[in-house]
């Protein structure tokens, strides 16, 4: 063990350039505090380092998050038990699960569309012309001669198809899952309809499987099961002949009824995917530091001094469940907010621009501006705004239709240099106030964010 930390932490030696003192300025994390977690992370077994968020959604996103497990490496946590845990694969002759397209993906998407490769397209699972505010997706896909959408609410999306085959609900269909990120075992989960359709609708899957039907040919060559429950139970028949796991029976009804008694199948005997060896690991903490780019941000700062933060909302996600008024009607967890978007901004700040909460100021970057009521919240840094995702919907019902704004369509279509994904943190804003104000509809009441007494809060102020 001696010998294997020894040459991890060889590859320490590469982040020589990235003292406390180099870093602190930049991340406005002292560098006293910055040696205080590195002993307190060094100082606790088994510890582990987390990335995502708005820390992935730079220009060097991939880089950022690389360092992360770089972190995890010269932790020595790497396959341990409460540190990095690498997914199994369920069955070794089969292809990973698909991952979601990167914007550099619809980009070039988009790009076809408007030159007019396609004559149909199918959407489903998805709502381009809200998700891709910035992309101008509604004008790539107005070159489409005959858009079907399979979705079971009039969204944006689907009110410019020209054929809605409404599909199944989740609580009403069939369905199965590789988690990824997995526990650290082969896992394989399965759903089952728990209500009857309340309408005539059909799945998803059955609806491919009987065009593939109609189709015929290679179509049904390759699809050829009547239903997606027998597409299913074949992958259950798959799993029993591996005579392991979480669910082992010779016949195979009671395999599949125990199955979906249980919810899926595992196998937490199966060793975890062997992580880097001390060399390998070595080498990438070398590399994570060789290859550490600077990030980019569209809009000069001396114009757009703000970095616009956009955040997933506590219910309403990026807008895909803004149709339930009960998720509407949920407050927001810090701000309390229901039924609206609006900014977050730091005390020093709003008081500067002399705003107050309620008042409507004017979010400006040069992809557009949008019209949002102010929060002031003194978490928030001093030279970044935060708005959230889910609202500001043209459609989708009475319940999302017309209330609040969409902060995508501020967000410049700069990607990640490593991945293609949209850097969706990577674009500034200015805020000028304007001569509206709105009462705020929020459980906190007219009480403002404060401190708590005798709780260490820390709280960002401009110096």
């Amino acid at each position: 063990a001696d010998a294997s930390s020894a040459v991890i932490y060889g590859g320490a030696s590469a982040l020589d350039a990235y003292q406390p003192e180099s870093v602190a300025q930049a991340t406005g994390v002292a560098a006293d505090r910055i040696r205080q977690l590195a002993r307190d992370l060094a100082g606790s077994r088994p510890a582990v380092v987390m990335g995502g968020g708005e820390s992935g959604a730079t220009t060097n996103g991939a880089d950022s998050l690389t360092a992360v497990l770089a972190l995890n490496v010269l932790l020595g946590n790497l396959g341990q038990p409460g540190g990095v845990r690498f997914n199994s694969p369920v069955f070794q002759d089969r292809p990973a699960p698909a991952q979601p397209a990167s914007f550099t993906t619809w980009q070039q998407l988009a790009q076809r569309l408007r030159a007019g490769e396609f004559q149909v397209v199918l959407v489903h699972g998805t709502n381009p012309v809200f998700e891709l505010a910035g992309l101008g997706f509604e004008n790539a896909l107005a070159q489409v001669p005959f858009i079907a959408s399979f979705s079971s609410f009039l969204d944006e999306t689907t009110a410019r198809s020209d054929l809605v085959l409404s599909t199944s609900l989740p609580l009403e269909d069939w369905g199965d899952d590789i988690p990824d990120p997995g526990p650290g075992f082969p896992v394989v989960t399965f759903q089952q309809p728990v209500v009857q359709s309340y309408f005539d609708t059909r799945g998803f899957g059955d609806l491919i499987l009987q065009l593939a039907t109609r189709l015929g040919g290679d179509v049904k060559q390759v699809l050829p099961w009547a239903t997606y429950k027998d597409a299913l139970r074949e992958t259950a028949r798959q799993l029993q002949q591996l005579n392991r796991g979480s669910v082992q029976e010779p016949d195979f009804e009671r395999f599949w009824v125990t199955l979906l008694r249980q919810g899926g199948w595992w196998d937490a005997s199966q060793p975890a995917a062997a992580p880097p060896t001390p060399a390998q690991a070595s080498a990438a903490v070398q590399r994570v530091a060789d290859a550490l780019a600077e990030p980019r941000a569209a809009g000069d700062p001396g114009e757009y001094p703000f970095q616009l933060l956009v955040f997933p909302h506590n219910t309403l996600g990026a807008g895909e469940t803004a149709h339930l008024p009960w998720l509407q009607a949920t407050p927001d967890p810090i701000t309390s907010v229901v039924w609206q978007t609006w900014v977050e901004l730091n005390p020093n700040v709003a008081n500067q621009l002399g705003l107050r909460e309620g008042d409507i100021a004017a979010l400006e970057s040069a992809q557009g501006r949008i019209d949002v009521p102010v929060y002031v919240n003194p978490a928030a840094p001093p030279d970044a705004v935060a708005v959230p995702l889910g609202q500001g919907h043209a459609g989708y019902g009475r319940w999302a239709a017309g209330r609040g704004t969409n902060p995508l369509s501020l967000v410049a279509p700069l990607t990640d240099e490593a991945t293609g994904a949209l850097a969706y943190a990577a674009t500034r804003v200015r805020l000028t106030r304007t001569d509206r104000h709105v009462t705020m509809p929020k459980f906190e009441g007219n009480v403002p964010a404060f401190q708590v007494p005798d709780d260490e809060v820390l709280q960002v102020l401009k110096a």
